[in-house]
């Protein structure tokens, strides 16, 4: 009869798993940087604003510039009403905005994330996306507002540079 004791460790335990997915590490940092820096989130735009303000956005220079190449391939991103959802929304060309995310904020965060597909999603180079699309279309305050705070969260708005091998 053998013990428990004598039995031999799994093979892999979950220490030894490398995660399959990358950790979204700053997305709640973002998200702290985004409130303190936008603190009146009073709905100011109907849905047909929000598609008109989309196609402004997504017609400009700076997004032609962001896109490069890509511009050609990549379409408008559809908007719906978010009904249904607790929160704002942006997956493979459409972006959902409920009532309460209606602000020019919450969709330049969402456009964000259809002009970056790089991961994690609220990774360094979603920030420096989001806070040129900021800066262009809200000001330089409001860029400047949204920096500072991402800033004193750690935020990280720039990717990292890649090692050079000699």
């Amino acid at each position: 009869m053998r013990l428990v004791t004598d039995m031999a460790p799994p093979s892999s335990t979950w220490r030894d798993r490398k995660p399959t997915k990358l950790r979204d590490q700053q997305r709640s940092k973002v998200y702290a940087a985004e409130r303190a820096a936008f603190p009146d989130r009073n709905p100011d735009m109907t849905l047909a604003q929000v598609e008109s303000y989309v196609a402004e956005v997504w017609r400009s220079d700076l997004v032609a510039k962001i896109l490069g190449p890509m511009r050609e391939r990549q379409r408008e991103p559809d908007v719906s009403d978010g009904r249904g959802r607790r929160s704002a929304a942006s997956f493979g060309g459409r972006i959902a905005i409920p009532r309460w995310g209606r602000t020019k904020s919450v969709i330049l965060h969402e456009l964000a994330h259809e002009l970056t597909w790089e991961r994690p999603a609220h990774g360094p180079k979603f920030c420096e996306n989001f806070l040129a699309l900021v800066e262009r279309f809200m000001g330089y305050e409001a860029r400047d507002r949204l920096g500072a705070e991402m800033l004193k969260r750690r935020v990280k708005t720039r990717p990292a540079k890649k090692a050079v091998k000699r």
